[in-house]
């Protein structure tokens, strides 16, 4: 099918090439504005005539292009028959195939003489053999693309193609004479290929998304990456049957006799629950069918919103036992022609069964539609507008036209929340996975919580703040804490919500909301960067280093940028960590004189970073915000296997896209989740860092600095808590920086008694926490 679809898509290409070079030269004076692209084979035959009458010259791409059209429909014809996915009963359409490519061999043998004189020598290629008569059974191909196809009906007159003698008058005649009903329209051949093209997709689709959940289930791979894979995956197809649906059938009646060949075969038609509900006119649903195949509906007789829910039990909305709905794939073997059993292994299930579980998960999906969710407010305090779970925003969508039904993409959604239901819940025929998403999204939710109000004390207390007040950033905190609390009060254990792909959403978007607090704390509040600036110092310019905290080197790696300028300093520790903080030598007037200069407010408001730029920090990040669309410097990266951050030449950018325009999905996809799966669970999971932990670590040093300091009361210091900790900070940064601008040729400063306290109140602070102890559970 791959084959068919690339030969279909090289003929419509060079057919429209060539097509188009005669359109614009045929008579370039008195062309019609009005359309721009030949209504039949007659006005072919004819433009083709008046270009030899003239003795245009033809360029040899242009006749190349249309030997291969010519070529490349042939094959396609001929692999399409031999796949039996042709009716044989459509006698009309298959003369009017022959017809048309031998109207394009015709029109290649007149311009062949007309070939540009320094390219007579050059060959067609090898195989191209002109065709004498019909060679074929198919009718209706259309020699431009779908979007250029003119209506079958009257067009507007053209001076370009009124003969300018009796001859090309008559010859216009005979051949409207010949082929009156022949015009290019979209055509028989392509639209059914189209639409091969769609039900192999749909069925490698959606084994695609069954294939991570088993994944997921094993645990080959994270419950977020899963998710995060499902809805790229189902927003990609959005976009690919909305674009293919309406280009293949106008109506109804059309699309079903085209399914026709295709028999029952795949998940697109195999419960009666697809496809014969679809309507592609719009979208909607064919006259009298539903998805649930009862009475309910999406769309009631009476009042839409107020009947939602009306007549279902609490048992059947809360409480919905998923071992009872997801059957347990059966599997046996494929009876062959003889009545024998084959090796091949088929999976049959109860679309009966399945159909059940479309009713009850409708009916959830509906009353959440119209009731609201407990999501909903985590959705507006982190992600805007946009939705964490893509079928609710189709169910609302479909609710708002009142006339209309479900879109072929909404019964693609049902069709994948049962399948990922199904793939997680049996990963293996002779094992059931016994995991509720549901319970370990709730779990998590609450250790999130747990964590931003650890947060929140910190910023709040008086102590640890001293003058400095961090009350702004505890009350957007406490906003998000307030989000989680109404997420976790909604006790919803239906179908839906312990659906794998739904409850995945609900910790992914937790996962997201943790993320971007996360690093908005790290970069704003000034606490973490200020123990990084220390770290750094006693790591490098300290003759006896501290012991190396990898944590803590991975967050100087990550947020070099943001805390660091982009460089590390190699001796004036002092001045890059008050340029970091927007201060200057003179800021401080509280101080006496000895350190008058130094640096005492941990959150400067002559200078804003802003927010971080969280899209470079993690590409799955970035296409959730982005609504899972993957920016195109991504995918490059993924097809030349670099660094997506790395500067590229524009011929390797040009070459990388066209290789990814002859990508299949899913081995797209597959590269797509080698590049983005390490930060969930690689050596440097960015995504799965808990940067309120680290926060919390990095305040307790700085408290454990501030005691230190109170030894030094005599000195006059007046801060307490962070402001005291960022004094103490800076202090030691500005001696370090001053002995090595005394002793030029040395590298390293010789510890003092102090800045040995400072690496022991380090190692008590950590105690040998690796990166992995700073890690979300899930």
């Amino acid at each position: 099918m791959d084959a068919l679809q690339d030969l279909y898509d090289s003929y419509k290409e060079s057919t429209k090439y060539a097509l188009s070079w005669i359109w614009i030269n045929h008579q370039p004076d008195m062309r019609d504005t009005s359309r721009n692209t030949f209504r039949d084979t007659g006005e072919i035959l004819h433009a083709a005539r008046l270009l030899r009458s003239r003795e245009a010259v033809v360029p040899d791409s242009v006749l190349s292009a249309l030997a291969k059209a010519v070529k490349d429909r042939r094959k396609a014809l001929e692999i399409f028959r031999d796949t039996q996915t042709s009716l044989a009963k459509d006698a009309t359409s298959d003369r009017k195939h022959g017809v048309f490519v031998n109207r394009l061999n015709e029109v290649l043998q007149i311009l062949m003489p007309l070939r540009a004189a320094k390219m007579q020598g050059t060959a067609l290629p090898d195989d191209f053999k002109p065709a004498a008569s019909p060679i074929n059974r198919f009718a209706g191909l259309s020699s431009i693309s779908d979007d250029e196809a003119s209506p079958s009906g009257p067009g507007p007159s053209s001076d370009a193609f009124k003969p300018n003698t009796v001859t090309e008058k008559s010859q216009v005649e005979a051949d409207a004479q010949e082929e009156p009903e022949h015009r290019l329209e979209d055509d028989e051949l392509g639209g059914r290929i189209e639409l091969s093209y769609v039900v192999n997709e749909w069925d490698r689709r959606v084994e695609y998304v069954s294939d991570c959940w088993k994944q997921a289930a094993r645990g080959s791979i994270p419950v977020a990456m899963a998710t995060w894979m499902t809805n790229l995956t189902f927003t990609d197809t959005i976009g690919l049957l909305e674009w293919s649906i309406p280009t293949i059938a106008k109506d109804h009646a059309e699309l079903m006799t085209k399914f026709e060949p295709h028999g029952r075969r795949g998940r697109l038609l195999r419960s009666d629950s697809f496809l014969d509900f679809v309507d592609p006119v719009g979208g909607q649903l064919a006259p009298g069918k539903d998805l649930t195949q009862d009475e309910r509906q999406v769309h009631r007789d009476s009042d839409r919103c107020s009947c939602k829910g009306k007549y279902v039990g609490v048992d059947l909305v809360d409480r919905q036992d998923p071992s009872v709905y997801i059957q347990r794939p059966t599997r046996q073997r494929e009876s062959g022609s003889d009545g024998l059993e084959t090796d091949n292994v088929v999976i049959e299930d109860d679309p009966a069964k399945d159909d059940e579980v479309f009713r009850l998960l409708n009916e959830s999906i509906r009353q959440l539609a119209h009731h609201g969710r407990g999501m909903e407010a985590l959705e507006a305090v982190c992600c805007g507008t946009m939705m964490s779970e893509p079928m609710i925003q189709l169910i609302q969508w479909a609710l708002e036209k009142t006339d209309e039904g479900l879109t072929m993409t909404l019964v693609f959604g049902f069709e994948v929340l049962l399948e990922a239901a199904k793939g997680f819940r049996w990963p293996d025929e002779h094992e059931e996975n016994l995991r509720n998403p549901r319970l370990e999204a709730l779990k998590f939710a609450g250790t999130l919580r747990d964590a931003i109000l650890r947060s929140i004390r910190i910023l709040s207390h008086r102590n640890a703040a001293g003058k400095v007040s961090f009350e702004h950033q505890a009350d957007h905190l406490q906003t998000v804490v307030d989000a989680i609390d109404e997420f976790r009060r909604e006790r919803r254990f239906d179908l839906y919500y312990q659906n794998p792909w739904t409850a995945g959403c609900h910790s992914l978007t937790l996962l997201n909301v943790a993320f971007r607090q996360g690093v908005n704390l790290v970069v704003n509040n000034g606490i973490v960067g200020c123990v990084l600036h220390l770290y750094h110092a006693l790591r490098t310019a300290d003759d006896e280093p501290i012991d190396a905290i990898p944590v803590f080197d991975y967050l100087c790696q990550v947020f070099k940028e943001h805390l660091f300028l982009g460089s590390f300093p190699a001796n004036n520790y002092s001045a890059h960590f008050r340029r970091t903080r927007g201060k200057g030598w003179q800021q401080n007037q509280e101080m006496l004189s000895m350190f008058g200069g130094h640096l005492a407010m941990p959150l400067p408001t002559s200078v804003r970073h802003g927010q971080p730029d969280l899209q470079h920090l993690s590409v799955l990040h970035d296409t959730l915000v982005r609504n899972y669309s993957l920016p195109q410097h991504f995918l490059v990266s993924v097809e030349d296997g670099r660094d997506h951050r790395a500067a590229r030449s524009r011929r390797r950018v040009r070459d990388a896209q066209s290789k990814l325009r002859g990508r299949e999905f899913g081995k797209l996809a597959d590269g797509v989740r080698t590049a983005v799966q390490p930060e969930l669970d690689g050596a440097t999971p960015i995504v799965m860092v808990d940067f309120f932990g680290v926060f919390d670590t990095c305040a307790r040093i700085l408290a454990y600095i501030a005691e230190f300091a109170m030894d030094f009361e005599a000195c006059g210091f007046h801060q307490t808590g962070a402001s005291l900790g960022f004094l103490v900070v800076d202090m030691h940064l500005f001696l370090i920086s001053g002995a090595l601008k005394a002793n030029p040729c040395k590298k390293k400063v010789k510890a003092t008694s102090s800045w040995m306290l400072l690496k022991r109140l380090f190692l008590v602070a950590v105690k040998k926490r690796e990166l992995s102890d700073f890690l979300w559970q899930m």
